[in-house]
């Protein structure tokens, strides 16, 4: 749509008979199509997104159960009412942290959460001892 639009100012601009009417009225068009594409992609991130993961969560009906995660080199065994894991710790694709929760990605859209709340410091650097013995990267929290 803004193809057209730049086309038609375009070719307003470089006729050599240009309008001043005409190319106002398209900068304002491309200006008000540009405008609503933003909000609408403002809209989705605040709205859209937030809806989306609750409703998948709400799928999952694995994951409403509390989880026991314990470090058992060479494997992480994640636990809870439903499930028993036992994954080699190689098998993790990259784990990255912040100073509330440490997440450890099985692949780019699943993970597992630990919450430091709740972890005590000898596990959360037991956990990281492991990681790092498996050769599992570090990835920066906003790029995971």
């Amino acid at each position: 749509m803004l193809d057209v639009w730049a086309a038609v100012v375009g070719y307003e601009l470089f006729d050599g008979g240009a309008d001043r009417t005409a190319i106002t009225a398209a900068f304002v068009m491309l200006a008000s199509i540009i405008a609503s594409q933003v909000i609408f992609f403002v809209l989705a991130a605040v709205i859209g997104v937030p809806l989306s993961s609750r409703h998948m969560l709400k799928q999952q009906k694995g994951l409403r159960y509390p989880l026991t995660i314990e470090v058992a080199p060479p494997r992480i065994v994640i636990t809870n009412e439903n499930s028993n894991s036992r994954s080699p710790t190689e098998d993790f694709l990259k784990w990255a942290e912040n100073g509330k929760v440490l997440l450890l990605y099985r692949s780019g859209r699943s993970f597992n959460t630990v919450p430091k709340r709740v972890a005590s410091d000898a596990f959360i650097a037991a956990l990281k001892a492991e990681l790092a013995r498996a050769g599992v990267p570090k990835a920066s929290f906003k790029n995971s």
